[in-house]
């Protein structure tokens, strides 16, 4: 059932079978693993597959000799894992790198699994255009994915618009999902929690 298909979706984020550890650097922090906001600091798990984190350093970087606070906006991060755990760190510990990259809106985090770099797709995170263009970073992440249909979906994440609009340039389906199916992974993704809840409590009644 296509209904079927939205509430497994909704729960594969919590209740990943295969997890993995990834340890941060002094100064980084992630406070959204793909779509989610981060609860325990302590630990932060990602599925086996594609994860997007939002993620920030705040912390002393190295200038002219001596030791100056330093603060990054937000980047986006997509990283792909295929290992039980990892690690990410900055780039380099000196300021003036890590100013200049910033500015000029490149990568600052490497990741590594057992001593070997990964691939990963940065991007500043768009802000708000207020006041506090960061002041509610959940809320960013969940506008940047719905406007471009983004979903998780077991370990892969998804860009349901362009799905769609495949779908309608194709009149024969064979082996892909629906329209019906990958409209409601679109619709889904841009509910708020309550709303979730509501669909998900729907469906367990009509099932």
């Amino acid at each position: 059932m296509k209904y079927r298909t939205i509430l497994a979706l909704a729960l594969s984020g919590s209740f990943a079978a295969n997890a993995a550890l990834l340890e941060v650097g002094n100064g980084i922090e992630i406070s959204i693993i793909n779509g989610e906001k981060v609860k325990d600091i302590s630990s932060y798990e990602l599925v086996k597959g594609q994860n997007q984190l939002a993620i920030q350093f705040s912390g002393s970087l190295n200038k002219s000799g001596k030791r100056e606070h330093f603060s990054t906006v937000p980047y986006l991060v997509v990283i792909d894992v295929k290992e039980d755990d990892l690690n990410v760190e900055l780039v380099s510990k000196k300021y003036n790198v890590i100013d200049k990259k910033v500015s000029s809106a490149q990568p600052i985090f490497q990741f590594t699994a057992d001593n070997e770099s990964l691939n990963s797709e940065q991007i500043i995170l768009p802000p708000a255009d207020s006041f506090l263009p960061y002041g509610n970073i959940q809320e960013l992440v969940t506008t940047y994915n719905n406007e471009r249909g983004l979903v998780f979906d077991s370990g892969k994440i998804r860009e349901l618009k362009k799905e769609l609009a495949s779908v309608s340039e194709n009149s024969k389906l064979e082996n892909k999902e629906s329209e019906n199916s990958l409209q409601l992974k679109l619709w889904y993704s841009r509910a708020n929690q309550e709303e979730r809840k509501a669909f998900q409590k729907w469906v367990i009644d009509h099932n």
